[in-house]
């Protein structure tokens, strides 16, 4: 069980559907999982509405401590038992209240040993071994003070004892004794958590009476807690802060160990106090309130400061009353019905028409005086002994007092809450385990985009919700499952708590004999590989989230994968190309039972079988064939994105065919046989599963491999004349964007809003490579034809849209030259003397620039002799739109349309956006998609663009993953190679072609640029071409030159996130994040 992450890191892929199961297979894998949590989110900083900076700060400096030696006298293998003297007992403990032995589960098949209430006795070692030692001040006394120190720099999380017993209201609190031990062995000898555990304990046994450990006198000791020496090795991993059961039968000193904590944060840090308080949680029962880590999409997220969410804030009240912490007569339960509204508290019902309730806060300076919480429900199971186990709506009133004293004023929240609990007494209803909007264990009902409140998710004086507004009092967000008629309108908020409205309210019911789904959203007309939305007449919810439609075509059934959101229907499918012509018939077709349309008689009604028709798209056709070469028998096979030019003006593509490479060299006509060099690189081609660069130069053929998740990356520099590798490089990290500059190749290892950390490779005569870090305050693109190009950056996050060149609102693009970049870059790592130097744009100077005036971001770029040519994002009506602006060789913008492409504005899929101008200046708009989680497959789309900018028409080439595009004689073209391992077939290599389309003008030039004129091999340049950008210009002696943004599966979608924020900031992306953080 880990807690949720923080970071900048970027992941490479997001916005795709999860597709994860739920019940007691989600039970299972959250109880063994390991759980940690973040200190202090960006997220935090909305949700607590501007909670102390201050704190964060101190947390991301601290937890950044680095690991020393030990002092001399710690002897390995042996146990330190010197301790702490022992904790007071808290006195403010009610005589009334017992200690509570064996505590139930509570929502998760675990065993417990800790109690909920009462005095807690834990145990804590801090374990370094032979080759990892801890910091200097993350000390044993530290580690102590965790468990029952008062660190006043720290509050509210100075320690477990003080924060459990503010928020118990003093029914529990903590003592312990923290103990050093050495470990026999280096950390990574240990291949499991209990191993390192039971070597521990059973050192310690010889001095330590483990009797002393079990507060609630139920055979189990309370909880032990392991500090380990050594970094953390990433989220879900065995050196990570997560707790977990101990094997049975553990037993010191008549005591089982049962509930352990393993700790990789200082504990000399806020980081370290808000991990251990957060991993109690889980020890007294609690489950994580945040989405799954790995998630790409973040459906499980509780959405607000909450200690089992983000490791920031109190417990919230379902927490309180989970854990036995708020007695009856502090729980205002609640049931609205047409009949009237029905109250209880305490022992007392009523039975009223409508209700004015007070909510009073969960939070006081005197632990002693209880808060409370009102929970509405339109079920009523909510009034029985286990009503807590059902679902239901919570009001919370949370005062910036004790545990919530980050908050900077109070806040009134809702939430939505699904606590059934299967046969097996486990929650059906998960966070971590979500699989679609608005349907996890707990969520707050977000109000951050309701009318007057500026981005604030907490409920103001004023605000009205039911059935009929958004956010809804329905389950799931969708009155077609889960309408309630539950209606709140907050009458008063102020220091003392909050007056709200409570009544039934007919509004937002739906019929379902009323449900419809029209083609209203797009209307374009359906592609042969397609994402197409459709519209519901209220927001649906499907029976399976698994649930498939079908695309009919000429009377032929094809299946669709489908995603709800709202009332949007998104269907993904991929057809043979020419299965879809111009004359075809089309519909879409939902099976009976797919969709739940509203509720009758108190269930779900599940919808009628449905046919929406819909027209055939503006598809070019393509003429299709197969080269004679064959492959392996072999299902690992890849592709580099774009068909690239050398140096010579020659065309090619790499592929790898299981552990063959293949170098192919095309002809003057595309449907000519190509000529395939094959060159065996081993099995070390079977770890990577892209190529994320190829280039060819003076006869050295480069190839960049990568993983998807940019873990790590492999670049061979192989003599064509021989076929054999003359350099290799292999590191742990892969570069978002690759370039060729000169001889050597350059990573972008990682990129933000300030800039690039950049890795240069440069291979040298005795096969070795010298390696080059530095960091530019600028981003990098490649051309075409390997020219480098350069997009200058402020250095700060805050002043991003301020171009540096011009000091206006825009960008700057400066190509450069490759030899020129490669020697300075080596220049200045040679002065820096094994330091990371920094650079701007001013490092080289530009062979050509020019100005993009306006734009929030570049998206991509191609550059040929006569022309340049952007995508840019430009903010219309507050929200991102995508214009394609040409400028003339001398930077003067000549021409601008705005690109709306059939998927350019999806979210389930990560983008890659590239540009391509043929000789005689039409364009190749490409966007490259793929599902970050594989559930959907991965398509190009290409927006095929004319010289004039007046005819626009699409292709979707090959359903292939693994394929190149560019221009062939007046083309485009798609080479694929094709696995047919489900056929028993070898590989091949297929081929895809428009008709001609980029023909020579007419003698009246359209525009003042002369787009005749084919662009020729720049002299000196690379011969490159980077596979993170679908671009390609060629004929058969011309080219142009094109840049992109980054790297394999770069999220466009994150690019729109930070456009949206920018363009708010200017008042008027892609890259990508995950490293866990606690």
């Amino acid at each position: 069980m880990e807690a949720e992450p923080t970071g900048s890191n970027r992941p490479n892929r997001r916005y795709a559907k999860l597709k994860r199961m739920i019940g007691m297979a989600t039970a299972f894998v959250l109880a063994i999982s390991g759980c940690v949590a973040a200190s202090a989110t960006a997220q935090a900083n909305e949700e607590l509405q501007g909670a102390a900076a201050q704190t964060q700060n101190t947390t991301q400096v601290q937890g950044t401590t680095q690991q020393t030696s030990q002092t001399a006298t710690q002897q390995t293998g042996q146990a330190d038992a010197s301790q702490h003297t022992d904790a007071p007992i808290n006195t403010s403990l009610s005589p009334d209240d017992p200690n509570e032995k064996a505590p139930e589960p509570i929502g998760l098949n675990q065993r417990f040993g800790l109690g909920r209430t009462g005095q807690a006795k834990v145990i804590a070692l801090r374990v370094d071994f032979p080759d990892m030692s801890f910091a200097k001040d993350d000390t044993l006394e530290a580690l102590q003070s965790l468990i029952d120190g008062s660190n006043q720099k720290f509050h509210p999380y100075e320690s477990l004892n003080s924060y459990y017993q503010r928020s118990s209201y003093g029914k529990l609190s903590f003592t312990g004794q923290a103990f050093d031990y050495h470990a026999t062995r280096n950390r990574s000898e240990y291949a499991t958590e209990q191993e390192l555990l039971d070597e521990a304990m059973k050192a310690l046994d010889a001095t330590v009476d483990f009797s002393q450990f079990d507060g609630n006198n139920d055979g189990r000791i309370d909880a032990v807690y392991l500090h380990f020496a050594g970094p953390g090795t990433g989220w879900n991993s065995q050196w990570w802060s997560h707790e977990f059961n101990s094997d049975q039968g553990r037993v010191y000193d008549g005591k089982e160990v049962c509930n352990v904590t393993f700790l990789h944060t200082p504990s000399n840090t806020v980081d370290g106090a808000q991990t251990i308080i957060h991993e109690t949680g889980h020890a007294l029962g609690l489950v994580d309130y945040y989405s799954d880590p790995k998630a790409s999409h973040p459906y499980g997220s509780m959405g607000t400061s909450d200690m089992m969410n983000n490791n920031v804030t109190d417990q919230c009240g379902f927490s309180k009353w989970l854990l036995g912490w708020l007695d009856d007569d502090h729980v205002t339960r609640i049931v609205v019905g047409k009949q009237g509204v029905t109250v209880q508290r305490g022992g007392t019902q009523e039975h009223k028409p409508s209700l004015s309730q007070a909510v009073t806060s969960l939070d006081y300076d005197d632990m002693r005086q209880q808060g409370g919480i009102v929970v509405i429900s339109a079920d009523s199971a909510l009034l029985g002994t286990n009503g807590k186990f059902s679902s239901y709506y919570m009001l919370q009133y949370d005062d910036p007092v004790g545990n919530q004293s980050e908050l900077q004023q109070p806040a009134l929240r809702l939430y939505r809450i699904q606590a059934e609990l299967n046969e097996s007494n486990a929650f059906t209803h998960f966070n971590r385990g979500s699989d679609e909007p608005h349907n996890a264990l707990i969520e707050l009902v977000n109000m951050k985009q309701a009318p007057g409140h500026n981005g604030n998710p907490n409920l103001m004086q004023g605000d009205h919700i039911n059935g009929s507004t958004t956010p809804s009092t329905n389950f799931r967000e969708a009155a077609s499952v889960g309408f309630t008629g539950i209606d709140i309108a907050v009458t008063a908020v102020n220091a003392l708590g909050a007056t709200v409205g409570i009544s039934y309210n007919d509004a937002g019911r739906v019929n379902p004999d009323d449900f419809a789904i029209t083609d209203t959203v797009m209307s374009r007309g359906v592609l042969n590989n397609d994402t197409y939305q459709l519209k519901t007449s209220t927001k649906v919810t499907p029976v399976n989230p698994a649930s498939r439609a079908y695309i009919t075509v000429d009377g032929v059934r094809y299946s669709a994968m489908i995603s709800v959101g709202g009332d949007t229907i998104t269907l993904d499918y991929s057809l043979a190309n020419g299965t879809i012509t111009p004359h075809s018939t089309c519909s879409f077709e939902f099976p009976e039972g797919t969709f739940y349309t509203g509720i009758r008689d108190g269930q779900p009604v599940p919808s009628q079988a449905i046919s929406v028709p819909v027209k055939p798209g503006p598809e070019e056709p393509l003429s299709r064939g197969t080269y004679q070469w064959r492959g392996d028998q072999s299902w690992l096979v890849k592709a580099n994105q774009s068909i690239f030019t050398d140096d010579q003006g020659k065309q090619h593509m790499v592929f790898a065919d299981g552990t063959t490479l293949g170098f192919a060299t095309f002809g003057n006509d595309y449907t000519n046989e190509p000529n395939i060099q094959t060159i065996d690189l081993g099995n070390a081609l079977n770890s990577y599963d892209v190529i994320r660069h190829a280039s060819l130069r003076d006869g050295t053929l480069e190839v960049t491999f990568g993983t998807s998740d940019n873990e790590k990356a492999t670049t061979y520099w192989i003599d064509t004349a021989t076929g054999k590798p003359t350099a290799q490089y292999t590191g742990s990290q892969s570069g978002n964007t690759v370039l060729r500059v000169g001889n050597s190749v350059l990573y972008v290892t990682s990129y933000d809003y300030t800039g690039s950390t950049v890795r240069l490779l440069t291979p040298r005569q005795d096969g070795t490579v010298r390696v080059s870090d530095s960091k530019g305050t600028a981003e990098l693109f490649e051309t075409q034809d390997g020219t480098p190009a350069i997009m200058p950056l402020t250095g700060t996050g805050k002043d991003y849209a301020t171009d540096p060149v011009t000091g206006k609102a825009g960008r700057s693009l400066l190509l450069v030259a490759g030899d020129a970049l490669e020697a300075k870059l080596l220049a200045l790592a040679d002065a820096a003397q094994g330091t990371t130097p920094a650079w701007t744009y001013t490092l080289v100077a530009p062979t050509r620039s020019f100005f993009v005036p306006d734009t929030v971001n570049i998206m991509a770029i191609t550059a040929t002799q006569s022309a340049s040519y952007v995508l840019s994002m430009e903010p219309e009506n507050g929200e991102p739109r995508y214009f394609l602006i040409r400028f003339d060789a001398k930077g003067t913008q000549n021409a601008r349309k705005q690109i709306d492409a059939p998927h350019i504005y999806d979210t389930d899929h990560t983008k890659q956006f590239g540009l391509d101008v043929a000789p005689n200046g039409y364009i190749a708009f490409v966007d490259r998609q793929i599902s970050a989680d594989g559930s959907t497959f991965s398509r190009i789309t290409t927006t095929l663009i004319s010289p004039d900018f007046t005819s626009v028409t699409q292709s979707t080439g090959s359903s292939v993953q693994q394929q190149s595009t560019g221009w062939m004689n007046g083309r485009w073209v798609y080479v694929a190679i094709t696995s047919h391992i489900t056929d028993d077939q070898p590989s091949t290599l297929d081929y895809s072609a428009t008709r001609v389309l980029d023909t020579a003008p007419s003698p009246s030039p359209v525009t003042p640029s002369d787009p005749s004129k084919p662009s020729t091999p720049g002299k000196g340049g690379n011969g490159t071409h980077n596979a993170n950008t679908a671009t390609t210009a060629t004929g058969t002696n011309a080219k142009a030159s094109t840049l992109t943004r980054t790297g394999a599966a770069v999220p466009i979608l994150l690019a729109i996130g930070l456009a949206v924020a920018a363009i708010a900031l200017l008042a008027v992306v892609n890259r990508p994040a995950s490293q866990r953080k606690h």
